[in-house]
């Protein structure tokens, strides 16, 4: 029986992994300057304290029943892509797209219809690293194939949490 106890205590780790923030679990962000800091407190112990670096500026530190993640914040103009870019025109001299509804009262020799590449407008603000699962408007440095950033005020950050730590134990568990 005390077998299956020690084994129960791992299995925390897993759910941690595999699941999404139990809606028990307490869940506090804190954004102060360069950083983003998410912290849920579990309604159960993990058995060892962990603190990994797991990328460029993101920490991960779990002891107790709390699970912490430090994410870089950058304060930066970014691009923000549209995918029904047909719907667009850009502005060559202003460096962003508009809507077409807005395009038709603009003299028609200063816009041109937006590709793939040209359907953007830029927003200035705070961003944090995006993450795979997160469902999230996603902001670009430069193209549609640079680093990816989210806007916490537009982000689910439970949701965020959870693919933040998929994302980078699932990696490491599925290296070993």
């Amino acid at each position: 029986m005390e077998g299956l106890v020690r084994l129960s205590v791992i299995l925390s780790y897993d759910r941690l992994i595999g699941n999404a923030l139990p809606e028990e679990a307490a869940f506090d962000v804190s954004l102060s300057g360069d950083l983003c800091s998410l912290r849920a407190v579990f309604p159960y112990s993990f058995p060892s304290k962990i603190v990994r670096n797991a990328r460029e500026g993101v920490t991960i530190s779990i002891e107790n029943e709390s699970v912490s993640v430090d994410v870089p914040a950058v304060q930066k103009t970014l691009r923000r892509y549209y995918g029904d870019y047909r719907n667009y025109y850009y502005l060559p001299n202003e460096g962003y797209a508009v809507h077409k509804k807005i395009a038709s009262f603009m003299d028609p020799g200063s816009c041109v219809k937006a590709t793939r590449d040209t359907a953007y407008t830029l927003h200035a603000g705070l961003f944090i690293p995006w993450f795979p699962g997160c469902q999230a408007t996603r902001y670009y440095d430069s193209d549609l194939h640079s680093e990816s950033y989210l806007k916490p005020e537009e982000t689910d950050l439970r949701a965020y949490f959870s693919s933040v730590l998929h994302a980078l134990l699932h990696t490491e568990t599925s290296r070993k």
